[in-house]
């Protein structure tokens, strides 16, 4: 861009009859269809993420209730602690 706008303001009257200057403006141009290609793939594909991920939300959900369902059970009474080997264990079952 900086480059294009220096070989502009140097340009004599006539910019149609100044190659180097066309040829870095085609240039310019291929390169920003490439990147809008690319950015048009990555909304696609971010989307595509996001429902994915909306899929996990209620298991996600879930198991952070139950954590924290276990976790405050030694709140209630000491007895009542377990690891965190126990919560994987009962996380697994629940699946």
């Amino acid at each position: 861009e900086v480059k294009i706008l220096k070989m502009l303001s140097e340009s004599d009257d006539n910019i149609l009859d100044d190659v180097d200057l066309i040829e870095t403006l085609e240039i310019s141009k291929t390169t920003s269809e490439e990147i809008n290609k690319r950015i048009e793939i990555a909304n696609v594909t971010n989307e595509k993420i996001d429902t994915i991920r909306e899929v996990y939300r209620p298991v996600a959900t879930r198991g952070s209730l139950l954590y924290f369902v276990i976790s405050d059970m030694g709140n209630v009474d000491p007895m009542y602690q377990y690891s965190l080997d126990y919560f994987s264990n009962l996380f697994m079952k629940c699946l």
